[in-house]
């Protein structure tokens, strides 16, 4: 069975998925599909897909079920049935600690080299990137992703002494090469702030990159007009 979960914060219309869908938000929103409202540990305006993988993998009761993560403007699409899908790979031309440095912040390079072993983070200094921390997957590959990932995101947390939104949005707003002006940047704060989101990308990248059994590539349709990512 295909459980399909599309992460949203704000009203949405969903086109017809195969499979069960379910919208997931931490608050009430308009849908017309079944939503499920959700508030965890970690916050959706900061962690992002985080915040719905650790909720899915609770609802998970078996090792066959198949659960795929969608965004309310973001749909994964040509999924091959029964096997574990993840969005297509990107390939940049400079590296992802340098893509990281300069659309985020050096800061977070540094992070990310503090919490990783040296073997994990070789893989930043590669091009390939897994884009939005979108799959679908089992319970125990799941699994493997949060073993890999939590561990990492609670050292960050540590390092920075932030957790929640507020915090998170001060830690940022102090260190002011995130919101350093670069040309393609969006430096506003807001965007920004969603900053373990960012690092999960990164974490996301590395975990598939070394993946040891075989996954397939899927397309991402973006559903909104005009949108570009």
């Amino acid at each position: 069975m295909l459980i399909n979960y599309i992460l949203t914060h704000k009203d949405f219309t969903w086109p017809e998925t195969k499979g069960i869908q379910i919208a997931l938000a931490d608050h009430e929103v308009k849908t017309n599909i079944p939503l499920e409202v959700v508030n965890n540990e970690f916050d959706n305006r900061v962690y992002g897909e985080l915040y719905a993988w650790v909720y899915i993998y609770s609802q998970m009761k078996n090792d066959e079920d198949l659960f795929a993560l969608h965004h309310y403007r973001r749909q994964l699409t040509n999924v091959y049935d029964g096997k574990v899908n993840v969005a297509q790979a990107m390939r940049w031309n400079n590296s992802i600690a340098q893509q990281t440095a300069y659309f985020h912040s050096p800061t977070v390079v540094n992070l990310l080299a503090k919490v990783l072993k040296p073997e994990d983070f070789a893989v930043l200094n590669g091009n390939i990137f897994y884009p939005y921390n979108m799959f679908v997957v089992n319970r125990p590959v799941l699994k493997m992703w949060l073993d890999f990932v939590l561990p990492c995101i609670y050292g960050i947390q540590k390092e920075i002494n932030a957790k929640t939104y507020d915090e998170v949005r001060s830690f940022v707003k102090s260190d002011k090469s995130f919101t350093a002006k670069a040309e393609n940047k969006n430096s506003s704060l807001d965007y920004q702030s969603r900053l373990f989101a960012f690092i999960l990308e990164r974490l996301n990248t590395i975990f598939w990159c070394k993946a040891r059994g075989p996954i397939f590539p899927c397309s991402v349709k973006l559903l909104e007009e005009n949108q570009t990512t």
